[in-house]
């Protein structure tokens, strides 16, 4: 059975991991609402959950430009309107937060304001930096 630990850097640092959700819009609201929603409501509600304040180390949202043509770089277009990756110490710590009373009463329930929540696309894993500004890793 595989560790739920956060792997170790070279230097012996913990690495953060990482939660990743492909999110959709719903259909009968328009992509810019759906961004002003994500980004202005269910924001508010993230960053004021003690249990979320507590356990995730870092929250973003990407907000996907569903008007850039990706295939002229040899890409299909994912079908995704934006993900909400978040880091924490380990995955117990996302589980505590995920399973909180708060995040269940506030965020899941505030989720299909704007987004379906029976289509999301959830990977977990950590990252490796291997380039930054010009110096490999």
């Amino acid at each position: 059975m595989a560790s739920s630990a956060a792997p170790t850097a070279a230097d012996g640092t913990t690495k953060l991991v990482k939660l990743t959700f492909l999110i959709k819009k719903r259909d009968d609201i328009s992509l810019e609402e759906f961004h002003r929603y994500w980004r202005e409501n269910h924001r508010k509600l993230a960053v004021s959950t003690p249990i979320f304040r507590e356990k995730v180390v870092r929250y973003t949202q990407y907000h996907s430009d569903g008007s850039v043509d990706l295939k002229k770089i040899g890409i299909g277009n994912p079908g995704y309107d934006g993900a909400a990756i978040v880091w924490a110490r380990s995955l117990e710590d996302l589980i505590e937060v995920f399973n909180h009373e708060d995040y269940l009463k506030y965020l899941a329930t505030d989720e299909p304001n704007f987004l379906k929540r029976d289509e999301i696309i959830t990977m977990f894993g950590w990252d490796e930096l291997k380039l930054e500004n010009g110096v490999e890793f």
